[in-house]
């Protein structure tokens, strides 16, 4: 998504944050579970609550972005891509 809307740097920086947030959730979710995990002495409790993360995950997901369509480039859009290439 960042390509569409932004070029260059600005991209590669707009990428760069949404895989180091997106990252997090891989290392979070292990040491949670692990510390769940130790203090109840059951997984039962940990995947639970991610289970409860998860799905608040897949609803604020259909809330905020909410419907998907092409997008319909204008010829000046168009054409402003073509010379960012071009360069």
């Amino acid at each position: 998504m960042p390509g569409q809307f932004l070029t260059g740097r600005a991209a590669a920086t707009a990428l760069a944050t949404i895989c180091s947030i997106g990252n997090l959730g891989g290392v979070i979710s292990p040491l949670l579970t692990g510390l769940v995990v130790e203090r109840t002495g059951s997984y039962y409790l940990a995947f639970a609550m991610e289970s409860v993360i998860l799905v608040l995950g897949a609803m604020s997901y259909l809330i905020l972005v909410g419907e998907i369509s092409p997008l319909q480039w204008t010829n000046k859009a168009l054409e402003r891509k073509v010379a960012i290439c071009d360069v």
